[in-house]
C-alpha cells in the first residue's frame, strides 16, 4: 500500500511539472514567487520529486520510521523555509510535522489496517 501511494504521488508530481512547463506565460498574472528560493515554480516540484525518490530508496534500506521522518522533515523544512525565510523556525516546524506525520502514518497503516511496514533492523 505505501509503495502504491508513492507511485501515485510520483505520477501526480510529474503531471503537475508537465502542466507547469506547458502552461502559457501570463504577463500580468500573479506567479508563485519566493524571496528565499529563486524560481520556486520549478525548484519546488523538482525538490519534491527528488525527496520522494529519496523516500522510496530510504524506505527500502532503512524502513518506514526513518524514511518517513526524514522525508516529511525535509519537505516541511523546505517549503516552510521558502515561505517564511527563517531556518530555525522552519527546522522546528519540520521536526514537529515529521514526528506527527510519522506517528500518524504508523498508526494509520499498522494499527488501523494491520499492514506491515518495515523498520530498520541491523
Amino acid at each position: 500500500m505505501p509503495a502504491l501511494l508513492c507511485v501515485f504521488v510520483y505520477f501526480a508530481i510529474v503531471r503537475i511539472l508537465i502542466s507547469e512547463f506547458r502552461a502559457p506565460q501570463k504577463e500580468n498574472a500573479q506567479t508563485m514567487q519566493s524571496d528565499v528560493v529563486p524560481h520556486i515554480h520549478i525548484v519546488g516540484p523538482i525538490v519534491a520529486i527528488a525527496l520522494t525518490g529519496l523516500f522510496i530508496t530510504a524506505f527500502f534500506y532503512f524502513g518506514y520510521v526513518v524514511a518517513a521522518a526524514v522525508y516529511t522533515f525535509l519537505i516541511a523544512f523546505f517549503f516552510t523555509f521558502e515561505e517564511k525565510g527563517h531556518w530555525k523556525r522552519s527546522a522546528l516546524l519540520g521536526l514537529l510535522i515529521a514526528g506527527c506525520a510519522t506517528l500518524f502514518g504508523w498508526l494509520f497503516f499498522v494499527e488501523l489496517f494491520g499492514l506491515y511496514l518495515p523498520v530498520w533492523e541491523s
